[in-house]
């Protein structure tokens, strides 16, 4: 089976950072906001294999996580995140530069 190298950009780790922050504080619910994260962070991990088997638009592919979509690049071998938003956010044309 081919393994990719999945690449994220810096921004990132800070949006899974406020996600959970907000979760965890605003929200009120810490345990959930562990458990969004454990899976997030599975789910990149799995993009290592068969990257290509998430849905496609253009060439971002996208995958759901609870309520959060990764959006991400595969080129080569790479899989490059590029954005995670959560389904009350409206993305921008933007967030995929």
């Amino acid at each position: 089976m081919r393994r990719y190298e999945v690449v994220t950009r810096k921004n990132i780790e800070l949006e899974i950072k406020e996600l959970v922050e907000y979760i965890s504080k605003e929200l009120e619910n810490p345990i959930a906001a562990n458990k969004l994260e454990m899976k997030l962070r599975k789910k990149i991990f799995s993009l290592k294999y068969m990257p290509k088997r998430n849905h496609v638009v253009g060439n971002i592919y996208q995958v759901k996580v609870e309520k959060c979509k990764l959006f991400y690049k595969v080129t080569g071998n790479y899989v490059v995140l590029i954005k995670i938003t959560h389904s009350l956010k409206q993305l921008k044309p933007e967030d995929y530069l």
